[in-house]
């Protein structure tokens, strides 16, 4: 497993970001998203499986997070968004990895694109940033819990907990 430390500053600033991203472009996907886009959207949801892998719930609650944002009709979020993604990918199987975790990110992902059915965009910015802001504390938390696990496994935890 080893390789690069899980750095808690850059884990910290890529939630910043993310945050600032993903509440500017749902406030967008609530105008210019179609009743079929989020039907869609939905659709792919599902109802929650507790059997899903925890890979296959990153997996999962990477790609809402950009269809999400690719909704706004801008792909420079949705870009953005997958990018964040893609570097957070190495630790956010320690979010997502109890039943209670993955629920939850179902529960609030399908919040976020009811809110958007309705449009209330103000609604869908204030559940994505509560979401964003709740995850990021869950995996500093499962951080902190597994802290001994992750060092004999190799990976080392640098770095300041930017608040």
């Amino acid at each position: 497993m080893g390789g690069l430390p899980i750095d808690l500053g850059e884990i910290a600033r890529l939630s910043e970001l993310r945050d600032a991203l993903e509440s500017a472009a749902v406030r967008l996907s609530a105008v210019r998203a179609t009743d079929d886009d989020l039907r869609e959207l939905r659709d792919d949801l599902g109802a929650y499986d507790a059997d899903r892998s925890d890979e296959d719930a990153v997996g999962a609650g990477a790609g809402f997070h950009v269809r999400l944002a690719a909704l706004s009709g801008n792909h420079f979020f949705a870009d953005s968004v997958s990018s964040a993604m893609t570097r957070l990918a190495r630790t956010r199987w320690l979010e997502v990895r109890t039943a209670d975790a993955r629920r939850t990110a179902w529960e609030e992902h399908r919040t976020i694109v009811d809110q958007l059915a309705a449009r209330d965009a103000d609604a869908a910015a204030d559940s994505i940033h509560r979401h964003i802001v709740g995850t990021h504390e869950r995996l500093l938390a499962a951080l902190d819990a597994d802290a001994r696990l992750l060092r004999a496994r190799g990976l080392a935890i640098v770095g300041p907990r930017a608040s």
